[in-house]
């Protein structure tokens, strides 16, 4: 079993691992530390979703100890997830390679799970999503 957040950009519901997770900022604490850490990755650009609202903050820690913010929608919660109840999906389209499986819970509509990690290069080199 593995630990997942649970977000949300525009329809989509999309999982992050846990472990990887160092905080998460409501849009009035993004608003207050803004031009404060590394970079920020609008994930409904990188989507490109319309941004109804100013969106929540998932601060993710890299190997390069570069901290990340991903903006998103929504933040729904924790779920844990068997590597049973995961279905590899191959890398399709621009973004193939940010999402790695599709989930197949019985309860739960499907959910795809996101490499954050790879977020900040992905958003570099497509010129979208990224600011500091």
């Amino acid at each position: 079993m593995s630990l997942y957040l649970k977000v949300g950009i525009g329809a989509g519901r999309y999982l992050l691992d846990a472990g990887g997770v160092l905080e998460i900022r409501s849009a009035d604490a993004r608003e207050h530390r803004r031009g404060e850490g590394g970079p920020v990755v609008d994930c409904r650009d990188l989507f490109d979703e319309p941004a109804g609202a100013r969106g929540d903050g998932v601060l993710i820690g890299e190997e390069d100890g570069v901290t990340t913010e991903l903006i998103v929608d929504r933040v729904e919660g924790l779920v844990e997830i068997a590597d049973a109840e995961l279905r590899p999906v191959p890398p399709i389209g621009l973004l193939g390679q940010l999402i790695d499986a599709i989930s197949v819970l019985a309860d739960e509509p499907p959910m795809l799970r996101l490499r954050a990690k790879q977020m900040r290069a992905t958003a570099a080199a497509l010129g979208c999503g990224a600011e500091r």
